[in-house]
């Protein structure tokens, strides 16, 4: 994840290039995830799912926290 990096260092004028970058990262966690929850439905390992959910939650945390920091330091 470098979309803080880049808001933060990024050439101004290419700050709203940099803002659909966080849209997408956004948009590119939520789908996935839902692929992956979708996904999992059709699996009986129980022990395998948990573990799956458990990290696919720590995932969208992390790519939502960045995207929020990355936000935050986008100067439009």
């Amino acid at each position: 994840f470098h979309a803080r990096t880049v808001a933060q260092g990024g050439n101004p004028t290419a700050a709203s290039d940099v803002a659909v970058a966080i849209g997408l990262l956004d948009a590119a966690a939520a789908g996935g995830a839902q692929n992956v929850r979708i996904n999992l439905g059709s699996l009986s390992d129980e022990a395998f799912r948990s573990r799956v959910e458990a990290d696919l939650a720590s995932q969208v945390t992390l790519a939502t926290a960045e995207a929020l920091a990355a936000r935050s330091a986008l100067s439009l």
